[in-house]
């Protein structure tokens, strides 16, 4: 009788989970009778693992949390549990747990993109990211069409310095999914990054086709501005500099930087200005 009642509730979950969005109101009547029944320890592993389940996609992570690892003090094994545990956990900024416990589920229950997608992302975040990228690429062998994937992967090429990689990847998550949360300031990242770094080699004019790039996604962007400032500045363009400087810091600079701007837009000779620009340089890494 008892097998029976779990298998009836089971099948009633899954129905639930299919018919009922779990955003709707409705849903908070159905949360305190599973809860009620959980605590009756009435077919308590099923509903624990439904309610963390709805606890996540309402971005209640912290709930899910001590749903899930009831769940497993219990001895129940869930595959959708464990899957969720490494979201969860990511979720609530948890990085390094989170790709600890991805690690040890994918020995246990074998690879599966949407867990090798959240472990990769645990380790990116926790600073892991040779095996971040490692479990991410293997992520997209599984699911080609895993934007958030592609995004994750351009920023790790973006962490190691590889700004066509990251671009390329950047630019696969956009066609995959145009809507993917973050991916044209990615973009418009990468190449203002590429810019500074061809500036850092003395490629000015490289730099300044990168920046100009850069501003067409993000127009007002003021340290891309700004970087682009300085390198007229160092190929001799004063005019062309300033103007950007000035719509730089209309565009919100702050700190050192607008301090660098003022400086640089005061009536200074040639042979001052000259050697405060040399000294500016744009910055490298920006994420």
């Amino acid at each position: 009788m008892g097998d029976l009642l779990e298998r009836i509730v089971a099948v009633a979950s899954m129905v639930w989970n299919v018919l009922l969005p779990p955003y709707q109101d409705i849903l908070e009547k159905n949360e305190t009778f599973c809860l009620r029944m959980i605590e009756r320890q009435w077919c308590a592993h099923i509903l624990r693992e439904h309610v963390a389940n709805v606890y996540k996609e309402q971005g209640r992570y912290a709930e899910a949390k001590l749903q899930l690892e009831a769940l497993f003090a219990s001895g129940y094994r869930s595959k959708r549990g464990w899957y969720d545990y490494v979201e969860v956990l990511v979720g609530l900024g948890l990085y390094r747990e989170a790709a600890e416990a991805g690690k040890r589920t994918l020995k246990l229950l074998g690879e599966s993109a949407k867990l090798l997608y959240w472990t990769g992302v645990g380790e990116l975040k926790s600073g892991e990211h040779v095996l971040a990228q490692e479990h991410l690429e293997r992520c997209v062998a599984l699911d080609k069409t895993n934007a958030w994937a592609h995004l994750q992967l351009g920023s790790c090429a973006s962490k190691r310095g590889d700004y066509e990689a990251a671009l390329k990847s950047f630019t696969t998550a956009q066609l995959l999914n145009a809507k993917v949360a973050g991916v044209q300031r990615a973009i418009a990242l990468t190449h203002s990054n590429m810019g500074s770094q061809y500036v850092r080699e003395r490629q000015y004019a490289h730099g300044i086709e990168a920046y100009k790039r850069s501003l067409q996604v993000t127009p007002n962007d003021a340290v891309t501005l700004y970087n682009l400032g300085l390198t007229y500045l160092k190929m001799g363009q004063r005019d062309e500099g300033i103007m950007c400087l000035k719509q730089a810091k209309r565009s919100g600079l702050d700190g050192q930087r607008e301090s660098n701007v003022k400086s640089l837009i005061r009536d200074l000779d040639e042979i001052e200005f000259q050697k405060l620009a040399e000294s500016l340089n744009p910055e490298l890494g920006r994420e």
